[in-house]
């Protein structure tokens, strides 16, 4: 069997069993035209080009910034997602603006420091009438980051850990801020026959929208986006 290099219909390891010293991989195509593992609906107002204002909370206890846990370099990362589809601008920072005469959304990145949250982040997308509802046009968009430098709620602090899991955070919930879902979750998806939509199991792909644990390694979650996270993103916006 032949594996293509061209990521668009190439085939990829789905499990990997040993049996008796040798490695026996499991392959299966890839039909790109089936992954829909992104949510419904669009943004208010919004042209052929998206572009996602990035607006940080920079004040008091709210701010992205409090107990020193995310650093002003660890959002250079947000751009990332640009790279792969023409059609989305991420606008982040006093020499990055939107294009004049475009029209935008403002995703807003606000820290939350409480000990009683459970999530490194979270993302809310707001209609037009202000309440969150993701299949739906958005109007604007506020995540959440963790920056709680206790150990409640299992240890979930960012404090110490790796830089990179502070750029999967971000990255992951600008992911949902452009409306891609986690591959096992088919809620608030078109539901259409044969779709990837979701996948059967936790972890049954690679990807940086992968829900489980970034800190763990027994799971795929990615610190980058991967083939799945592209192909979604270029099906849900366009190349």
């Amino acid at each position: 069997t032949s594996i293509s290099d061209d990521w668009s219909f190439n085939v990829f390891s789905k499990s990997l069993d040993s049996e008796t010293g040798h490695a026996r991989w499991i392959f299966e195509k890839i039909e790109k035209s089936e992954f829909e593992n992104y949510w419904l609906g669009g943004y208010l107002n919004s042209g052929t080009r998206k572009n996602l204002k990035i607006v940080l909370d920079t004040d008091g206890m709210d701010s992205v910034f409090a107990n020193n846990i995310f650093q002003n370099s660890d959002f250079d990362c947000l751009n990332i997602w640009e790279q792969y589809s023409s059609k989305i601008n991420i606008c982040y920072g006093d020499d990055d603006p939107v294009p004049e005469g475009e029209n935008y959304i403002n995703v807003h990145i606000v820290g939350n420091p409480s000990t009683t949250i459970d999530y490194y982040g979270i993302t809310y997308g707001h209609d037009v009438n202000n309440s969150i509802n993701y299949p739906a046009d958005w109007k604007y968009v506020y995540i959440y980051i963790n920056t709680n430098t206790s150990t409640l709620n299992g240890g979930l602090t960012l404090k110490d850990k790796p830089a990179y899991l502070r750029e999967y955070v971000l990255l992951h919930e600008l992911g949902h801020a452009l409306k891609l879902a986690h591959p096992y979750d088919g809620t608030y998806c078109p539901n259409s026959d044969g779709a990837r939509n979701p996948y059967s199991g936790w972890n049954s792909v690679a990807a940086v929208m992968n829900q489980k644990n970034p800190a763990s390694t027994n799971n795929l979650t990615c610190c980058l986006p991967k083939y799945h996270d592209i192909i979604n993103l270029r099906n849900k916006w366009g190349n």
